[in-house]
């Protein structure tokens, strides 16, 4: 079974996170999703998610999106999620620069390799950042 995994905040879901798991469900048997926790969308974005934690990942499994949700790791850039999940595909998406970069800076140091594939971008008239 090849496991996909993929992050992100999933606040306000919409037709662009919808095409970017239909993009990602191609690209293995089980998407699973790695949900940023409140604190850390408070940080990066500089303000609350419209909705907390537990609710932004409740609803990426009650609408199918993927197979599991979990929270991220408390300690940002650690990727523990990463070594537990071991997944076959990492998959980002066209926004996610970042998180590329620090990917693939982490996983330099501790010598893994795993792909890491950019979705395409998907036009909804809304800007997740």
């Amino acid at each position: 079974m090849k496991k996909v995994l993929v992050f992100g905040t999933f606040d306000l879901l919409h037709e662009g996170h919808v095409s970017f798991f239909r993009q990602v469900a191609r690209m293995g048997d089980r998407v699973i999703a790695s949900v940023s926790r409140d604190e850390y969308v408070r940080r990066w974005k500089g303000k609350n998610p419209n909705h907390p934690e537990h609710v932004r990942l409740k609803r990426l499994l009650d609408r199918g999106l993927a197979a599991e949700a979990h929270l991220s790791d408390p300690a940002i850039g650690t990727y523990a999620l990463v070594q537990r999940i071991n997944p076959d595909v990492i998959c980002l998406g066209y926004d996610q620069d970042r998180l590329k970069d620090s990917l693939e800076a982490w996983m330099e140091s501790e010598r893994v390799h795993i792909p890491i594939r950019v979705m395409d971008y998907y036009p909804t008239g809304k800007d997740s950042r």
